[in-house]
């Protein structure tokens, strides 16, 4: 029971992150299907992209003499040939060079936005609790939460889910691919990728207990520049430089072990 509470609060933390979004995706729902749809045209031409390289080298295996296995009924190489295949190539790497920045601007646009309507409301919410709440909570972690969480959270969404979702596509259709040229390879890099997916469960629940300790401490951080920048005439007046730099330095040194940890 014990081992599968750090998944399951990772898989309920997706599940918390995705329902805050949602309602925000609205209107978004055209500008989203065009970054699909270009995703999908990236994932298309890096499939395509071996296939140039694999006629040149049947056709110069040919060349060489070579008559059966692959090269069977594969004609020689030629200027025309290889001029055709390195045009091929280059028109297939531009392509996904364009699709995948379309794709990327779109989606950094949605995230953005999405960004910018959920910070707005965590500032009404924020606003609307108590005073019990606001004698309690560290302003420093809030403004953290306000700002940093939130742009943490569009930079995953962008940087991270973007490319991981295109990397499982390919993964999906390269595996069919291999499947039907190759079945016993594929069978080796499947298993491979599976022990691989395996081990990396550990690692993966370690990171996520270091990633909530520091952003423990990066309100702490926030909290203690808050408050020293906040009342900055009483610590000048009294002379509490040297106290409040060794508040924000413990802080910080705090952060950085757990980071490391």
């Amino acid at each position: 029971m014990s081992t599968n509470k750090p998944a399951n609060g990772s898989l309920n933390a997706v599940r918390r992150t995705l329902a805050l979004a949602r309602p925000h995706l609205r209107g978004q729902g055209w500008i989203m299907a065009g970054g699909v749809a270009m995703m999908l045209i990236e994932v298309v031409m890096r499939v395509a992209e071996p296939w140039p390289l694999k006629i040149v080298i049947d056709a110069v295996t040919v060349s060489l003499g070579a008559t059966e296995g692959a090269a069977e009924g594969q004609p020689g190489a030629s200027v025309a040939l290889l001029v055709s295949c390195g045009i091929l190539l280059l028109g297939f790497v531009g392509v996904r060079a364009i699709a995948q920045y379309c794709s990327t601007v779109v989606f950094a646009l949605v995230g953005s936005r999405v960004a910018t309507r959920l910070r707005s409301r965590v500032f009404s919410h924020l606003q609307s609790l108590g005073q019990k709440y606001h004698s309690r909570a560290q302003h420093g972690d809030n403004v953290q939460r306000l700002v940093g969480d939130v742009g943490r959270l569009q930079e995953v969404a962008v940087s991270a889910g973007l490319p991981l979702v295109g990397n499982v596509i390919t993964l999906v259709v390269l595996s069919i691919v291999m499947m039907v040229m190759d079945p016993l390879l594929a069978l080796v890099v499947l298993g491979s990728a599976l022990a691989y997916a395996i081990m990396s469960r550990s690692s993966g629940r370690k990171i996520v207990a270091v990633s909530r300790r520091t952003r423990k401490s990066e309100g702490q951080i926030a909290n203690a520049a808050s408050e020293t920048f906040g009342a900055i005439r009483v610590v000048q007046a009294y002379g509490l430089e040297q106290q409040r730099g060794r508040t924000f330095e413990h802080s910080n040194e705090r952060a950085l072990g757990q980071g490391v940890a």
